[in-house]
Order: structure tokens, then sequence, then C-alpha cells
């Protein structure tokens, strides 16, 4: 394998060599839509993102989780919610080597199955997708399957960054919360799957503190890359997780997904304007 300097030295020669437009177009996912509609259904295939042809930097491909890979064919384990229940993390490291070898046998290699939020309202649409209801509990176990699953050259995803617990207002409660609440209870799961290498991080529909996730500073920027040094790359949830352009690549958001909405073409011309500094848009592309 190659040392830490060496793929940073790769990293950026493919920045050098690469064009706004070609950066821009490795920050978010490509054609989700087309593909749903020739597969009629989700999870039928790994969906694509970033990556440029060019140059031969591969895209990433993401299946969905946690209770096994999405893509037909695989191996359905049973929840997290009753897998947190065994209290038995070797199991669970077991579950995410196979979930990892199943994605790369599918084509896929991002797994966005760490769920780890909180289970606080019974009414919550994944209730069943976390581990549980405690902070280090919860963490443990996705420490686990994230060892498990990036054993086999898979990313995975910790999700949904962060203190999302309610389902009916996801897309618009604003999460007001003070600092020790936060640090003791709704991030030490997060920081616990950083400190273990995952790989990336997906960002919450919610707000907090008045502002979306995913073009949340504070969380992103201040606490995630900055604080306790995450060095890969922030995705957003799939239906409106970005919001604004200029707000997201300022707060920290890596990859739009599943498609360039407010990326793309409207971030080209952002830093075209002047509006968005070059260098956070190496920072993303880097990362990736």
């Amino acid at each position: 394998g190659m040392t830490e300097d060496e793929i940073d030295d790769v990293a950026n020669k493919a920045l050098d060599m690469m064009t706004l437009k070609e950066k821009v177009a490795a920050m978010s996912g490509n054609n989700f839509y087309l593909l749903l509609l020739k597969d009629r259904k989700f999870g039928v295939r790994a969906y694509p993102g970033g990556g440029v042809k060019r140059l031969n930097i591969p895209p990433f491909l993401f299946t969905d989780g946690p209770k096994g890979v999405s893509t037909p064919g695989s191996t359905c384990f049973p929840v997290s919610m009753a897998r947190g229940a065994t209290w038995d993390l070797l199991l669970e490291e077991k579950v995410g080597e196979v979930i990892g070898k199943e994605a790369r046998a599918q084509g896929a290699n991002l797994f966005g199955g760490v769920c780890i939020n909180l289970l606080r309202h019974p009414a919550w649409g994944r209730a069943q997708e976390t581990y549980g209801e405690d902070s280090f509990h919860i963490g443990e176990f996705g420490a686990a399957v994230v060892r498990g699953v990036q054993r086999h050259n898979v990313m995975a995803t910790a999700k949904h960054y962060a203190a999302n617990s309610i389902e009916y207002s996801r897309h618009k409660v604003n999460v007001q919360i003070s600092e020790r609440t936060l640090r003791e209870v709704y991030l030490p799961h997060f920081k616990r799957c950083i400190e273990e290498g995952c790989a990336t991080v997906m960002s919450a529909y919610n707000k907090v503190r008045g502002e979306y996730c995913g073009h949340n500073s504070y969380l992103l920027r201040d606490i995630l890359k900055g604080e306790w040094g995450f060095d890969g790359f922030v995705h957003s949830d799939w239906m409106n997780g970005l919001r604004d352009t200029t707000k997201g690549i300022l707060g920290g958001l890596d990859v739009e997904m599943p498609r360039a909405k407010y990326y793309g073409k409207k971030l080209e011309k952002a830093v075209k304007l002047g509006k968005v500094p070059l260098n956070l848009v190496n920072d993303s592309v880097r990362r990736i």
C-alpha cells in the first residue's frame, strides 16, 4: 500500500491537472434519477458520484444499509437495533466484514450504513436502523461495523450528523441545544467512528441552532474537520440535504447527493464570480 504522504502527493498532482469544471463535477452524485427510472426501484445498483474520467479517477459508488448491502442478492441481517441488543462487538465487526465483501462484489465502494443517531422518538423513521439510545453503546457498535466494512476497501459513512432524532419535521426542525448536551450526548458516537477511521460522514436534514446541518460550519468545519481532524469527505443526505450553493460549501459540505442541484454549474459560477474561494473547492476535491 501507499503511505499517507504518497497518497497526498497523488491527490495534489491530480488536483493540479483538473479543470474547475472537473473539480466541481467531482463534488456531486451523477444521474441518480436516470438510474432510478431505468431500475424502477431504489437499491438495484450502486449509485455513482465524483470521479474524473479523463484522469482515470474512479467514482465513488454508493450503496445503502444498514441491514446489509441494499443491492438485491445481498445478505439481509437483523436490523441494527436487534444487533445492538446482543452487546456483541465481535459479531458486529463480522457483519461489517460480510457487508464490505458483498458491497465490493456488487460493484460498490461506499456503504451508507453506519446509522448512529440516538433513538429519542418512537416515530423516528429509522428507529430500527440505530443500535440503541446510549451514546457510548452506539459509538462502539458504529466503530465495529466501520472496522469490518473498511477492511475490504469499502468506505463507510457515519450518519446522520447530527442531532437527527425526529421524523415528520426532520426537514425543518431547528434543534436548540446546549453545548454540554451536544458534546456529551449527541456527538461522542460520531467522534468514536471518526477515531476508528471512518472515511465519510453524511450530514443530517435538520437544523442545529438555526442552520441546516449541511450548511453548518460549526458542526462540519470547526468540530468534525477541525477539532477531530477528520480528513475524509462529508456528503449530504439525499432529498434537500443541501439548500444553498454558497452556504453549503462555506459550511463544509464536500459532496451533494444524489445529483447536482445546488453544486455543479451553480458552484462553478459562484467560484468564477468570487463568491466562493477556490481553495475551499480544492479542499473538498482533495478529500474526495
